[in-house]
């Protein structure tokens, strides 16, 4: 992850990388994943990019943070997590 919504996936575990995009060309900073398959990642605006797919395919949220940009993603769960400045 990073500058202009890059995003890089393994599907060897970490032997090769490939980039992707994530729909944004917004800067990307924290990233959380609970499972091999569920993942978070902060966006500077202060949305968040998530994944149910293992990082296949990104979708943007707004998790009602009112602007303020995310600098990082902590995930418990599927369901609970918290987003916020570092």
């Amino acid at each position: 992850m990073g500058n202009s919504g890059t995003i890089v996936h393994t599907t060897n575990g970490g032997q090769t990388w490939s980039p992707q995009t994530s729909g944004i060309q917004d800067t990307l900073r924290g990233v959380s994943f609970v499972d091999n398959s569920h993942g978070w990642v902060a966006v500077r605006t202060g949305k968040v990019l998530r994944t149910a797919d293992g990082g296949a395919t990104w979708t943007l949220h707004d998790p009602g943070t009112g602007g303020r940009g995310g600098f990082d993603v902590d995930f418990a769960n599927t369901l609970t997590g918290l987003v916020g400045r570092q």
